[in-house]
């Protein structure tokens, strides 16, 4: 794919002026924004952005379009609040403590069954509040009733006791 180094910004006369070729290219307004050019002519506008050491890719709009147009002006304002979005996430992220486990921290507890609501010790037959500090990492999706009705539960156990 070709790509257009623009030394300015783009303009809008320049993107109008734009013509359709064979294979798609891009025109660069700087920043990661550049309005990628399709051989059919439409005209799309694209940011370009690393996170996490990926580089990555988000459409920001149509140019050219009458229902939906986004001009250069919407494009470059839309790429100031993507900027400030991604500045914003990362500075959130870097002000958490990181928290780290290894694998064998987790799931140590074989009798304690997660439940929606809180945690049941299957030794004790005790009832408590969920607690992070269990590190289960699976969980029944229902809540747990201590006085639920259970016959089937009950005629099961009836039969193989007897």
């Amino acid at each position: 794919m070709e790509v257009h180094i623009a030394k300015e910004r783009l303009t809008e006369l320049a993107i109008k002026q734009a013509k359709f070729r064979d294979k798609q290219y891009k025109l660069s307004d700087g920043g990661g924004l550049f309005l990628l050019v399709h051989p059919n002519g439409s005209k799309y506008w694209r940011l370009d952005y690393r996170f996490a050491d990926k580089r990555k890719s988000s459409s920001l709009g149509v140019y050219g379009s009458r229902k939906s147009e986004v001009s250069l002006v919407k494009a470059r304002r839309k790429l100031a609040e993507y900027k400030a979005k991604l500045e914003s996430a990362v500075g959130l992220a870097r002000s958490i403590d990181p928290i780290s486990t290894v694998e064998s921290e987790w799931d140590n507890q074989p009798y304690k069954l997660q439940f929606a609501n809180g945690t049941l010790d299957l030794k004790s037959f005790s009832f408590s509040k969920g607690n992070p500090f269990d590190m289960i990492s699976q969980s029944v999706r229902y809540n747990y009733n201590s006085d639920a009705d259970c016959p089937k539960w009950t005629k099961a156990i009836q039969n193989i006791m007897a």
